[in-house]
């Protein structure tokens, strides 16, 4: 009996050791209509990662959670720096390299098999190779409300913004006026843009940019409107940080639904939000600037590449030392994330990540990160789940329908006509089959299977 205490014990510290191993969510929940994309610039590979099971951990331990989505085995040329995701409106999937390639790839899971790796499913949307801006160092890639692609390029000399859009729907931005540099080191405004490092866009089409070298961050907006971002009074310096070394190193960019601007330091881990509250035209001087997050937060992303906000107003940072993406959320509403429950862990992956830098947020009508859940196996007429087909089964579905019997383990497998509803042509049918000579029931019949039509019905847990 001391014995079965002891292991009893033992049991419990092990669970009490894995639980407090996982990230805690107090409440959180990942919003379920979509998929986090994380780019892994260590390991040259896409993952895709949701909660399946709802519990706001998003765990590589759980089948189906974490799932490799791309890793350039499925084009002409290997991954060597992915430095950024975005998603336009239409659910399209761009990847941005960095390294060797300083290429845009459009990534598509055409077979639903889930990943972009087959042929056709990866095509290079742009590159080097027409007579487009050559690329030194792009860095960051966002889609602009109607397709087209904005990116930035802090390479020696080609500092600047290049702007990319389809015109002719062909796939790609190769073709001549498909491409152009909207902004760089030479504008015709005056203020300065040595390595642009990080974009953001709001709803009414200005552009935030973050220069790494002159430590601003500036605001453009093309008044004219010519396309560009060149003549004066379009680009203003939004924020000095120049003189504010805490947030010098602005790695990423990020807009609330307010059309608040929040800037993430990769160096100290520390976000800032700014607004324009005297309405001046730039977020300088006092009370327009707030450090939502600091290192009094213990439990914080250290290294933020990438931080998006999704409509459930949550933000999400991506942490490329952690390996894990946190939730931010001020439930207390107090304007930081500084209460407890407020900044949290929400991804486990158990070594799948080398260096994750990139972040974006697929809405399910996008690409589906995978076939997800196994469909339930059943046998039609098998009512009772006996694994035999005989009267006892339209008996069970008569019980079911007219005497308050209990529920059903498989209704698609009682809805012997597969019309989609569960009635008194479904025992009738059985019982043709079984006494005179009448059809047998519809698929899957025999041997188990899925049920190949889309109806109400379920089957196990499905029901």
């Amino acid at each position: 009996m001391e014995g079965t205490k002891r292991g009893s014990v033992s049991a419990a510290v092990l669970i009490l050791a894995a639980v407090l191993a996982r990230p805690a969510v107090a409440g959180a929940t990942i919003e379920s209509d979509g998929f986090f994309l994380i780019a892994d610039s260590g390991r040259d590979q896409v993952h895709a990662a949701r909660d399946l099971d709802g519990n706001g951990v998003i765990d590589g331990a759980t089948p189906g959670e974490v799932e490799l989505f791309f890793d350039g085995s499925g084009v002409e040329v290997t991954l060597s720096v992915p430095s950024h995701l975005t998603v336009d409106p239409e659910g399209r999937i761009y990847l941005l390299d960095g390294g060797s390639l300083d290429a845009v790839f459009r990534l598509e899971d055409k077979n639903g098999d889930g990943d972009a790796n087959d042929p056709g499913e990866a095509t290079v949307a742009y590159d080097s190779s027409g007579d487009g801006p050559k690329a030194g160092t792009p860095n960051t890639l966002v889609s602009l409300a109607n397709g087209a692609l904005l990116y930035s390029d802090d390479g020696s000399g080609k500092s600047h913004l290049a702007l990319l859009e389809d015109l002719n729907l062909d796939g790609d931005m190769l073709d001549p006026e498909e491409w152009r540099i909207v902004f760089d080191s030479t504008n015709a405004s005056g203020v300065p843009v040595e390595a642009p490092q990080a974009i953001a866009v709001g709803e009414d089409g200005t552009v935030w940019v973050a220069d790494g070298a002159t430590g601003t961050i500036l605001r453009l907006r093309d008044e004219d409107p010519d396309g560009t971002y060149q003549q004066p009074g379009e680009a203003v310096v939004w924020r000095r940080y120049s003189e504010e070394p805490i947030l010098a190193d602005v790695q990423t960019l990020a807009l609330d639904a307010d059309g608040r601007l929040y800037a993430a330091n990769e160096e100290t881990g520390t976000i800032d939000r700014m607004e324009d509250l005297d309405g001046d035209g730039n977020a300088e001087g006092t009370n327009v600037a707030v450090l939502v997050l600091d290192d009094s937060v213990r439990t914080r992303p250290r290294s933020p590449r990438d931080m998006l906000f999704l409509e459930d107003g949550a933000l999400y940072v991506i942490d490329a030392n952690a390996d894990t993406i946190f939730r931010l959320e001020d439930t207390d509403g107090d304007g930081i994330y500084a209460s407890d429950g407020e900044v949290e862990a929400i991804v486990v992956t158990d070594g799948v990540f080398s260096t994750p830098g990139c972040l974006a947020w697929v809405a399910k009508e996008g690409t589906d990160p995978g076939p997800g859940p196994e469909p339930a196996l059943f046998v039609r007429g098998d009512a009772n789940s006996d694994d035999s087909i005989n009267l006892a089964d339209s008996l069970t579905v008569l019980n079911f329908l007219y005497l308050g019997g209990s529920t059903l383990d498989c209704e698609d497998a009682a809805d012997v006509d597969d019309d989609g509803g569960l009635n008194l042509s479904d025992p009738i049918y059985l019982l043709n089959y079984l006494f005179l000579g009448g059809n047998a029931p519809l698929p899957p019949f025999e041997t188990r299977g899925a049920d190949p039509t889309e109806d109400g019905l379920g089957c196990g847990d499905e029901t």
